[in-house]
C-alpha cells in the first residue's frame, strides 16, 4: 500500500468502519475489511446514490428517458474495458 492509502485506512481503522487483518496465506499482506459500522456507512451511501440518480432520472421526459435505456448497452462495454 502506497502512503496516502495506508493513511486512508488508517484513518477508517481509527474511525471503526475498517479492520486490517493478516493475510492467511501471506505474512507480507493484510487483508483490509468493512466493519458493521463501515458496511451500514456504505449502503447509506449507495442509497443516497440511487436516490439522487432516481431524483434525476424523473426530471427527464420520456423521451430523453428511452434515449438512455437505448444507450445502456454501450455503456456496459465502456465500463468493461480496461483500464477503466
Amino acid at each position: 500500500m502506497g502512503p496516502t492509502m495506508t493513511r486512508i485506512v488508517d484513518g477508517l481503522v481509527e474511525l471503526g468502519l475498517a479492520r486490517r487483518e493478516p493475510h492467511p496465506d501471506s505474512a507480507r499482506t493484510l487483508r483490509i475489511s468493512a466493519t458493521p459500522a463501515g458496511e451500514v456507512l456504505m449502503h447509506e451511501a449507495r442509497d443516497r446514490r440511487i436516490e439522487a440518480l432516481v431524483d434525476a432520472l424523473t426530471q427527464l421526459t420520456s423521451g430523453e428517458r428511452a434515449r438512455i435505456v437505448a444507450a445502456a448497452p454501450l455503456l456496459g462495454r465502456v465500463a468493461r474495458l480496461d483500464g477503466v
